[in-house]
């Protein structure tokens, strides 16, 4: 497991084999009403992509699927998945692939 606190990233790779993603750190951070992030793709690959609360709840599907190589951008609006506002707080985007899992610390202030 590798974490680099200074950028709020933590990997945790399950394998030897080289990164087939990257989770670019969000912006901005901390953030009010939005936030957005990029996903880098070096290969084809089953993708889901989940935000949780600080509690391990999970408040929102961001997106689930076969990606193609590439770079993808995502924006939360800092809602769950019934479009509900979340509380300020923690919160933690879930990138996991085959055998990669990154997780990226989040922070919204209202």
């Amino acid at each position: 497991k590798e974490c680099d606190w200074s950028s709020d990233v933590c990997s945790s790779d399950l394998s030897s084999i080289p990164q087939s993603f990257v989770v670019h750190q969000n912006f901005p951070n901390p953030f009010n009403s939005s936030t957005s992030f990029e996903i880098e793709l070096y290969k084809s690959e089953n993708i889901s992509i989940n935000i949780f609360n600080i509690l391990g709840e999970k408040i929102k599907s961001i997106d689930k699927g076969y990606m193609m190589p590439g770079i993808y951008r995502y924006t939360w609006n800092s809602q769950n998945d019934f479009n509900e506002s979340v509380p300020t707080g923690i919160y933690l985007v879930v990138v996991q692939g085959i055998k990669e899992l990154k997780v990226l610390k989040i922070v919204l202030l209202k």
